[in-house]
């Protein structure tokens, strides 16, 4: 499914990577995630359901990350970048959020990180605050 050329634009194939991510090898998930990026570079040309589409995989990539080092790779800045970008309406609020969750940990401020889970917490997202780690 992943070997072909559009494999980026199929929904279906979009969701068995973004719920499957965590058992790919860190160097396919990767490999897989910059075609992603590629793909939807300019994220605000598409609809808010393949936005929110990619922004779960964006996040869930994030999430995935077992080596704080991975934070500083490539893809990495881009789906921050990507994140940043999103406009700011309830609809991508919550993609948004983790995004700045996650650059906060990359870049060692738990402080922040800590206020955001917090955020979470006292709207009601408190499995999701749980399931973070700084």
């Amino acid at each position: 499914m992943f070997s072909q050329n559009d494999w980026t634009k199929n929904r279906d194939a979009l969701r068995i990577f973004g719920n499957a991510m965590k058992y790919f090898d860190k160097s396919v998930r990767r490999t897989l995630m910059q075609s992603v990026l590629r793909t939807y570079k300019n994220i605000n040309n598409f609809s808010d359901r393949e936005i929110i589409r990619i922004a779960t995989i964006c996040v869930n990539y994030l999430f995935n990350i077992d080596d704080k080092h991975d934070f500083q790779d490539k893809e990495v800045e881009q789906i921050f970048l990507l994140l940043k970008s999103l406009e700011p309406i309830p609809a991508f609020l919550m993609y948004k959020l983790l995004g700045k969750f996650y650059l906060a940990v990359s870049k060692g401020q738990k402080e922040d990180a800590e206020e955001i889970k917090n955020v979470l917490r006292m709207t009601g997202y408190t499995e999701v605050a749980q399931r973070l780690e700084i």
